[in-house]
């Protein structure tokens, strides 16, 4: 992302502008890796809620663009991979599906 080098503050200002502006909350980019994916991996538990608070869908996973059969991995499973708690407590807050699996068949428990 090109804004890793600001704070969260600034992130989140960002993508509140630009949700206030229309922006699709569950557009991916080419490997449908959304907002709420990337933001569960990089453990920004401010934008998950925010994400969320606009309608962002808790348990779309990655495509599986490459036939790679270690993607289709959720917010939840980004989370857990990246061991970020707090992201992974407020996604389990909120009714995600713990039992999704990925295309290697892997749950959020076998990745954490």
């Amino acid at each position: 992302m090109a804004c890793q080098c600001y704070s969260d503050d600034t992130y989140r200002l960002v993508v509140q502008h630009l949700l206030n502006y229309g922006a699709e909350v569950n557009r991916g980019d080419v490997a449908q890796r959304t907002p709420l994916i990337v933001a569960s991996e990089l453990g920004h538990l401010e934008l998950v809620r925010m994400l969320l608070y606009y309608g962002a869908d808790i348990n779309m996973p990655e495509l599986d663009e490459l036939c790679d059969p270690y993607r289709g991995n959720n917010p939840l499973m980004q989370a857990c991979r990246e061991h970020h708690l707090n992201v992974v407590n407020e996604l389990l807050s909120r009714n995600c599906d713990i039992l999704a699996t990925n295309k290697a068949g892997n749950s959020a428990l076998h990745i954490a």
